[in-house]
Formats: structure tokens, sequence, C-alpha cells
């Protein structure tokens, strides 16, 4: 049998179980790792941005990747 590691609900990937929340916490505090070391190198706020959103292009991409494959589909009404 399969274990859910999230629920998805429309194009929101929730969290059940600890791997699930695990996983979140890593993706979260790698956001706020990228975001410190962006901002310690860079001039100006549009030079942190721009090269932020490219790494978490690349991060949610691979969350919902592994969301996709360990979730459990539900409608939502």
């Amino acid at each position: 049998m399969k274990k859910e590691w999230f629920i998805r609900r429309d194009i929101f990937f929730i969290p059940c179980s600890p791997t699930g929340w695990a996983l979140l916490s890593l993706v979260l505090l790698y956001a706020i790792y990228a975001f410190v070391e962006i901002n310690r190198t860079s001039h100006s706020i549009s030079d942190t941005l721009m090269n932020l959103v490219f790494r978490m292009f690349f991060v949610s991409l691979a969350y919902s990747a592994i969301a996709l494959f360990t979730c459990k589909n539900e409608i939502s009404k």
C-alpha cells in the first residue's frame, strides 16, 4: 500500500504526513538560506529577486514533482 505524503487541493499540495511536513520544512529553510546568500552578494533589490526567483523556480518544480507522485487526490467543493 502506498503511503500518501500530500493531499492535493486544486493546485496546492498540503502535507498530511511527517515526511511531507519535513520536505516542506526543508524547502522553506532552503528558501531562507538562498535569500540570505544571494542578498549578501547582490548589488540591488532587482538583482536579489531575479536570482531568488530563478532558484525557487527549480526548487518548487522539484517539490511539486515529488508531491504529485506521493499525493492523494481530493476534490475540493
